[in-house]
């Protein structure tokens, strides 16, 4: 049975990722419960129209609906006039309160509007009434917040909370802040997909919105913005270019269409401004129109840059004194003198040398760093790397332009950014087309461009495969570097190289290990391995890589396993749930940042320490992790929402999420079970982290030259615009 109270939340008594157990005490004291709410969790301490069911056998009840209750408000206006008004203390503000109440600030609105005099001036001085009035015009939309709250804020509470749409509620407050909207009402009127086609609000919440309040399940709104949900999702892997018959295929399962359909619907949403249809040697792509404009933006700014006034350098006296190769040094004096260029190369072929006498050169000339040129790469830990070879300052991009995602707006009135006449970005192949756009929109008066990356490594995730294909651009000057410069590591070299050329590698004992393991005892022996690695040269210096964090071998298994054999005993600070396994965080536990906090200076990929936390009763409450790069510790805070969204454990990370780095000792899972994720280009990029030894864990069941020619003949095709359009401006510029 369902019953109705109003109440609240008093304690936490147990929680996990998107679900709590908590006390509950009816406003009348009479009715105590605890409660399970999952999904969308409520506040402590504020009153909710709640709906609660019994869950029988349990003696607790979970939570259907809540809504704040909403009362009028009881301002204390004496206090707020007297602290906040200038020229009018508490002895006035009291006889303002006692002849009018809260009627005041009508009365000054009438003024303001008409100028003629009123009761005011019977207990007010004029200076005193023009304090008021300016106070009203500067605060109007905070005082008219305060006074009540309104119809249509009531109707909004209501409808967004018993539909557990709080999040959208959130959005839409600051999306039309000052405007009093029913939002019910408007987006009726505005077509409501344009909140995930525009302003990234995630889909699933759109469109359960969109429907509650009439769209038609086969509207043409909807229709367009499946569509685009499709495109979006084939672009994070990383074409623009996405077949007609792929997206078919996927729209039509998800809403239950025929193909004529589709097809009627395809020809309406040639006059929308989303979605663009186009021909390519005979079959039919789409593609979205914001990123086809992206692309073009792109090639348009380089071809610019390219033709720009090139930048007088005198290139520095140090380098025939240095131990650059004649590979090295064609690639230096090359990007020198050339507006756009890029120097490619895998690990231990001296790309971040270059980089310093790059540095050094531009110092020599006058500019500096972080004024007018600015060394960038795509993650923290590729920041940190580059910083400590070259002994100077290295940002991220996102720290640069200020923005924790690519779907946040970059401020570019900033003085800042029109300084910039240089960048040196490494590690480009993991930057998208989103990043690199918002980047040469923000940097306008940007002359000379300076890129490096190994075009072998895996592409950005999200849309562009930017650095292959910037290769294919004429006017694109591009310097490969081959030669291998670690000596202790020749033979990790020698491995990813056989693999970069679809060759099966060769193991070397103690430095190219091969552990084929019966699945039954795998993830116990990465343990030990892992034990075992971290005793002889410590934690710092280890990593297990994955392609997945799913299954029985994936990554959260892995890290739960190794936590238990190396951190057992250490105090637990928080448990939470993913993929349906749990997860116990604990003090001194390796974690990783999932996303970028810009304001904090930790960002996506940044590994840390879990070194304290509070508790608050049974609850916790913030959790501290301490984060260490270039000698320099910082602590983080975290609350205990935002620690189970932006954290993870650490002892084992994706390939992707180690891209840009390396370290010493490096264990490899190349398993067939995860063979939908093998590809060479990931295999290359995984072996290529390593620098002391390198260790392949497989199945003894299947043959590691099985996997391995498995993975090399996957073709990953990538297609886009950003192609097209080298290959119609070359015939231009030509």
């Amino acid at each position: 049975m369902v019953q109705k109270v109003i109440g609240s939340f008093f304690k936490i008594i147990k929680s996990g990722n998107n679900w709590a157990l908590f006390n509950f005490v009816s406003q009348d004291k009479k009715f105590k419960a605890v409660v399970f709410a999952g999904t969308n969790i409520p506040s402590l301490y504020q009153e909710y129209e709640v709906e609660l069911t019994e869950n029988e056998g349990y003696r607790t009840y979970k939570l259907l609906s809540f809504v704040p209750s909403i009362k009028e408000k009881e301002i204390d206006w004496v206090d707020y006039i007297s602290k906040n008004v200038k020229g009018i203390g508490l002895v006035t503000a009291k006889k303002i309160v006692q002849a009018q109440g809260e009627k005041i600030w009508q009365n000054i609105s009438n003024f303001i509007k008409d100028e003629k005099p009123n009761e005011l001036h019977l207990f007010l001085t004029d200076a005193q009434i023009e304090h008021l009035k300016q106070h009203y015009i500067d605060k109007q939309s905070e005082i008219e917040s305060l006074l009540s709250i309104s119809e249509e804020e009531k109707s909004n509470i209501k409808f967004f909370y018993l539909n557990n749409l709080q999040k959208l509620y959130e959005f839409l407050k600051e999306k039309h802040k000052g405007n009093n909207i029913n939002y019910e009402e408007y987006y009726k009127q505005n077509n409501v997909y344009d909140l995930y086609m525009k302003d990234f609000i995630p889909f699933e919440l759109v469109d359960k919105f969109a429907l509650l309040i009439g769209y038609q399940e086969t509207c043409l709104f909807r229709f367009e913005a499946f569509v685009f949900n499709v495109i979006s999702e084939e672009e994070m892997n990383n074409s623009t270019l996405i077949p007609y018959d792929l997206v078919e295929k996927n729209v039509r399962s998800k809403l239950n269409i025929s193909h004529d359909f589709f097809t009627d619907s395809c020809n309406l949403l040639l006059n929308h401004d989303n979605i663009i249809v186009q021909k390519v040697n005979d079959k039919f792509y789409f593609s979205k129109k914001v990123t086809l404009e992206k692309e073009f933006y792109i090639l348009k700014r380089l071809h610019q840059i390219n033709n720009a006034k090139k930048l007088d350098y005198t290139t520095s006296s140090k380098i025939e004194g240095s131990s650059m190769s004649d590979e090295q040094k064609n690639a230096y004096f090359g990007s020198l003198e050339n507006n756009v260029s890029i120097i490619s190369g895998g690990p231990g072929v001296g790309k971040s040398y270059i980089i310093k006498y790059l540095n050094l050169t531009l110092k020599e000339n006058g500019l500096k760093n972080e004024k007018d040129y600015y060394i960038l790469t795509p993650t923290g830990r590729a920041s940190t790397n580059v910083s400590l070879k070259i002994d100077d300052k290295v940002r991220t991009i996102h720290s640069l332009l200020k923005i924790k995602d690519e779907n946040e707006e970059v401020d570019i009135s900033s003085d800042e950014y029109d300084k910039i006449k240089v960048l040196i970005i490494d590690e480009f192949s993991m930057v998208n087309i989103n990043v690199f756009e918002k980047l040469l929109k923000a940097c306008s008066n940007l002359e000379h461009l300076i890129i490096l990356g190994d075009v072998n490594q895996l592409p950005a995730i999200g849309p562009g495969n930017l650095l292959e294909q910037m290769i294919q651009i004429s006017f694109v000057k591009t310097y490969y570097l081959t030669k291998f410069f670690r000596s202790d590591s020749i033979d990790i070299f020698n491995f990813f190289e056989s693999v970069k050329k679809s060759q099966l590698p060769k193991f070397k004992k103690g430095i190219v290990n091969l552990y084929e393991w019966d699945k039954s005892v795998l993830v116990q022996n990465i343990t030990k391995l892992f034990k075992k690695l971290i005793q002889e040269d410590g934690i710092e210096n280890t990593i297990v890589l994955a392609p997945t964090y799913r299954g029985d071998y994936g990554l959260i298994e892995l890290n739960n396993q190794i936590q238990n054999a190396i951190n057992k005993e250490s105090q637990e600070v928080l448990k939470t749930q993913k993929q349906g396994k749990e997860i116990i965080f604990k003090l001194k536990d390796r974690v990783i940042q999932l996303e970028n906090r810009t304001q904090d200076n930790v960002y996506n990929g940044d590994i840390g320490e879990i070194v304290d936390f509070t508790k608050n009763k049974n609850t916790t409450e913030t959790i501290t992790v301490k984060f260490s790069n270039n000698g320099t510790d910082r602590f983080l805070e975290y609350t205990a929402s935002e620690f189970r969204n932006e954290v993870s454990l650490a002892y084992g990370i994706t390939v992707h999420k180690f891209q840009g780095s390396e370290i010493d000792h490096v264990i490899f899972l190349v398993l067939d079970s995860h063979s939908f994720m093998l590809n060479k280009k990931l295999i290359y990029t995984g072996a290529s982290r390593a620098k002391k030894t390198l260790n392949i864990v497989t199945s003894i069941n299947v043959p590691i030259e099985e996997t391995l020619y498995t993975s090399y003949l996957k073709k990953n095709e990538i297609l886009t615009n950003f192609q097209l359009l080298i290959l119609e401006k070359e015939k231009e510029w030509n």
